[in-house]
């Protein structure tokens, strides 16, 4: 590995040499040359110790063999090196030569194809060895734990970096000791990275699709039970996502002696529905479709089915089955002897993103599927993640939509054959994709395993279609006695109804039944209508005041809406269209908490700068939810309210952040958001707001607010010694919601918001003085960086430089244009001529100043503001156009160098890095209008040069990034040139 290492550093320097462009740099690189020959002469000595030649190998076992062959290509090209260094000469012979002399006579020496031959052998030595130790660790792993532990402790023994206890270093994974092992030789900061560098490189052969089917599977792996707990949390860990269970615990509980008639057993000619019952027990059908229109209670349903019953609640169900689903005593008789699983995802369309996807439904429906089954059972579902987690304690992947549809099905698969399995899927109208492909999804899960799915969602054509012959119910055409049972339990306890009914008891059940029967099974019309009869009741209303109050009440959900904010105050209105407006800005991320949308609601400009960093007292907390829910109750109308999730905890930032405000129903979100309504609204209105109202920034402003709270609770935490993860998820998810606000800010709120961050910059920067943020930062930085880990290092060493750049590293990641164009300066280029020859002269005065400053561009901290900005901005998951194009548009350079480690040194201009990139999904999906391609296309219109040069060496760096050869081909090469060609002419 060392020689690879070191032949990196060789090859690097020997393509430097061949373009080099100054006599003092030429120097420099045959300088870092006669520095290697050292090295190489040690790495030779050792290799020549363990030459094949010398003993018998044929008793060795096939992977010993194979690295001893190894060991001796390595030789042999550690050989080749030191024989060429050899004929290079002195470094003070060099120096008494002239540049163009070194360079011939190195070029004599080293030619280009030779030098691209040597690139070769390295990648396959390197390629080879990274197999090798895989096979091994895989091997290792399938071995007895007390194997295993032998093995730590002789590592352990040769190793002072390790931790004698072998039980601690086994935690941290048998990858992690060997890698340990491997790099001991290697100094400070070089290690470190080739550290990183090799266990990407293993991580990344773990994760390769095309598994050998002749390779040690995970499922084989000895994991102590301990052990296998604790991967198990992780992985449980890694699927889970904020806000997983909101939905579900937020559906309305289902009424006092209502939908109880889901688990009677009627005769079938009195049943007009499919009996739920049979479903759940026969074995002959598989998926069950509960429909109904908008309102009609069908969330409450789903979660009425698969909830174990509330204590003390009425129930139909058989003795003992209290503390499980009520469904599960009916699929026990579907399961006989297996196990039985439920699991439950509830789509939610005016939740957050995740809440409406299918990626939040799969890391639902896994992370309930796999809670319920064994630890060993997650080894055969996402093999990958568990040999990574075992191996190194950590699975750096990140989770795609595609990666989850195959984890899903393999759960199917292999969870089916020994378990029953049930699954219920609420609101597939909230769904926010394609219900075509999501459909097709269930259909071949069905068809393939043996599992039950019920399904809820309203009566649209595509899900008629879908589900015309499987058992259903149309939920509006059964609950009329849940209706009169909702209506008669609400209104017979209030005093006044009570009095109203001693005088006129035939009205006050006349009304009941006028209520239900116009009700026409929607239960919202229902709850909304009862509330405004309260009112008159509570007002001293005649009876033909309410019935009057009864006719006037439209019966559709969205015309009553109407009617009530037609009853608004201008006022009032004004206001309640405001807070509408707050809720339309929070559906990119999450409902907002009380808290912030209580500051949201702050109209003074400078409340946030000069908010106190302090935390929430418990009884602030409870007097703005008692405030708030005042305020929407008067201004919405009782269409936006106050839900509070179920929290055992003592922490108030805790408990503020799961108080949240929402829309009463989806249905309020789709009424408020047609145009037709903000246009009638508006005009009614008949004005212009007094001032602008820009949801964002007001919500950019309230983001920071709570952002200090939570700064102040983390700190409190540490001065406690108090574990604080949760107050930095709170904290973490505060800041990114301040800049995502920020990003979203236009025309004259631009000034404000700018005064805003720069406040959250001053407060940030203050609290990265405590040591405890530095994993933070770290982590914040690392994971702005997406096309290969080997290189978040660079980031990080970039970032932890300066507390201000790390600031503006992340203004970058959150896409906040205006902040940057505001306080970015452009590069003062040399002003051009205004002959023919200006493109000429500007290029030229370019390079010069490049070369100036070419030195401090080798450390990536002093690189010019402009550059390393671009830098970020190219470098992030998902690149943000508009951002790049502002910083190439101010003189950002695209011809920096930069340097990196991967198996060995590698440096090239981010030109040349970003091409690589490109090179990389390119490769994998062929197609032009991609975000790597679209910054290619950006950087081609600015100048980044477009030769043979700059395609080999981004070639070189998508090799070395992935480990592979497959971008070798003459085909391939020739379609990267022929598109960026075509791209320059489009310039």
């Amino acid at each position: 590995m060392h020689m690879v290492e070191y032949g990196g550093v060789f090859v690097t320097t020997a393509w430097k040499i061949w373009s080099s462009q100054t006599d003092s740099q030429l120097v420099k690189d045959f300088d870092q040359l006669q520095y290697l020959t050292q090295d190489f002469k040690n790495i030779l000595g050792s290799l020549e110790q363990d030459d094949p030649a010398s003993s018998s190998t044929e008793a060795l076992p096939d992977r010993n063999r194979d690295l001893l062959k190894l060991g001796a290509e390595s030789r042999k090209i550690c050989e080749e090196i030191l024989g060429s260094l050899n004929k290079i000469g002195n470094s003070t012979e060099t120096r008494a030569k002239k540049r163009k002399a070194i360079q011939t006579a190195f070029k004599l020496t080293w030619n280009k194809a030779y030098i691209a031959e040597l690139q070769t052998k390295l990648d396959h030595v390197r390629s080879q060895l990274t197999l090798q130790l895989v096979h091994s660790l895989r091997s290792d792993a399938a071995k007895s734990q007390e194997t295993q532990q032998e093995i730590l402790g002789k590592i352990a023994q040769d190793t002072e970096h390790l931790t004698k206890r072998v039980d601690l270093a086994l935690d941290f994974g048998l990858g992690t000791a060997s890698v340990d092992f491997i790099t001991q030789n290697l100094g400070g900061r070089r290690r470190w990275q080739v550290k990183e560098s090799l266990k990407s490189a293993i991580l990344g052969a773990l994760y390769e699709p095309e598994r050998d089917e002749n390779a040690i599977q995970p499922t084989t792996f000895n994991v102590p039970s301990r052990r296998s707990q604790t991967l198990k949390e992780k992985v449980l860990s890694k699927l889970a996502y904020p806000d997983m269970l909101l939905r579900e615990q937020s559906v309305v509980e289902a009424h006092h002696n209502t939908l109880h008639w889901i688990f009677q057993r009627e005769k079938e000619q009195d049943r007009p529905w499919a009996s739920f019952c049979q479903w759940l027990e026969e074995s002959d059908k598989q998926l069950y479709w509960i429909t109904g229109k908008a309102g009609s209670g069908k969330s409450t349903l789903m979660k009425f089915i698969s909830q174990p019953p509330a204590s003390g609640s009425p129930s139909t169900l058989p003795e003992g089955s209290d503390n499980q689903p009520r469904c599960a005593p009916f699929l026990r008789r579907w399961a006989g002897n297996q196990p039985l699983l439920i699991a439950s995802f509830y789509f939610w369309a005016v939740g957050s993103p995740m809440q409406r996807s299918r990626e939040g439904m799969l890391r639902t429906l896994l992370h309930e599927l796999l809670k319920q089954a064994e630890s060993e059972m997650i080894a055969s579902v996402m093999p990958e993640s568990w040999e990574a987690l075992y191996l190194f304690d950590e699975d750096p992947r990140p989770y795609s939509d595609a990666m989850l549809q195959h984890m899903m099905s393999r759960a199917l698969q292999f969870m089916s054959t020994s378990n029953k399995i049930c699954i219920f899927i609420d609101g597939l109208d909230e769904f926010q994709g394609g219900h075509g492909d999501l459909l097709e999804f269930f259909r071949a899960a069905l068809n393939v395993h043996r599992i039950k799915m019920c399904i809820s969602s309203r009566p649209w054509q595509i899900f008629e279609d879908a589900f015309q012959n499987k058992p259903s119910l149309r939920l509006q055409d059964l609950t009329l006695p849940d209706v009169k049972a909702y209506v008669e339990s609400t209104l017979h306890p209030d005093p006044a109804f009570a009095l109203l009914r001693a005088l006129e008891p035939s009205f006050a059940d006349d009304l009941v039944d006028n209520i239900a029967t116009k009700a026409d099974g929607v239960f919202l019309w229902v709850c909304l209508v009862v509330a405004s009869l309260q009112k008159g009741i509570k007002a001293g209303d005649r009876v033909s005041d309410l019935q009057r109050r009864l006719d006037q009440l439209p019966p559709e959900l969205e015309a009553l809406f109407e009617r009530m904010l037609d009853g608004l105050d201008p006022e009032y209105l004004d206001h309640a269209m405001q807070y509408f407006q707050l809720m339309e800005a929070s559906l990119s991320i999450s409902p907002p908490n009380v808290m912030v949308f209580s500051y949201a609601d702050e109209e003074d400009e400078a409340f946030a700068i000069n908010f106190p960093v302090s935390p929430i007292d418990q009884r602030i907390l409870e007097n703005v939810r008692d405030m708030l829910k005042k305020r929407l109750n008067s201004r919405s109308m009782g269409l936006l309210e106050i839900t509070e999730q179920l929290s055992t905890s003592t922490n108030v930032l805790v408990n503020a952040s799961r108080c949240r405000v929402r829309y009463l129903h989806r249905t309020v979100l789709d009424y408020i958001a047609s145009a037709d309504v903000k246009e009638r609204l508006r005009v009614r209105l008949n004005r212009v707001l007094h001032q602008r109202f820009d949801p964002h920034l007001r919500l950019c402003s309230a983001q920071l607010a709570f952002y200090k709270s939570s700064l102040a609770h983390n700190a409190h935490a540490l001065d406690s010694n108090l574990d604080h993860v949760e107050e930095l998820e709170f904290t973490k998810k505060a800041l990114s919601s301040c800049l995502f606000h920020a990003a979203q800010v236009q025309g004259t709120g631009l000034p404000s918001m700018i005064r805003l961050i720069d406040a959250l910059d001053a407060v940030y920067s203050k609290s990265l003085v405590r040591s405890h943020h530095q994993r933070a930062l770290q982590l914040a930085t690392a994971s702005a960086h997406g096309i290969n880990r080997v290189m978040s290092h660079l980031a990080y060493q970039k970032a932890s430089s300066s507390r201000e750049r790390l600031f503006r590293s992340l203004i970058i990641r959150h896409e906040v244009v205006e902040y940057i164009r505001a306080k970015t300066q452009p590069r003062r280029w040399p002003t051009p001529p205004a002959n023919g020859t200006r493109k000429l002269f500007w290029l030229s005065k370019r390079v010069f100043a490049r070369e100036r400053d070419q030195d401090l561009a080798r450390d990536v901290t002093a690189l010019p503001d402009l550059d390393w900005q671009l830098y970020d901005a190219v470098m992030a998951v998902s690149p943000c156009l508009p951002m790049i194009q502002l910083l190439l548009e101010k003189g950002a350079d695209t011809q920096y160098e930069y340097e990196f480690k991967n198996f060995s040194t590698e440096k090239g201009t981010l030109w040349e890095i970003t091409l690589a990139a490109f090179m990389i999904v390119f490769h994998e999906e062929p197609q032009l209008d991609g975000a790597r391609a679209q910054v290619v296309r950006l950087m081609v219109r600015h100048w980044a040069p477009i030769n043979r040069g700059s395609i080999t060496k981004a070639l070189q760096i998508a090799r070395s990034l992935r480990q592979m050869d497959k971008y070798r081909s003459k085909p391939f090469c020739a379609a990267i040139e022929h598109h960026l060609k075509m791209m320059k002419e489009e310039a």
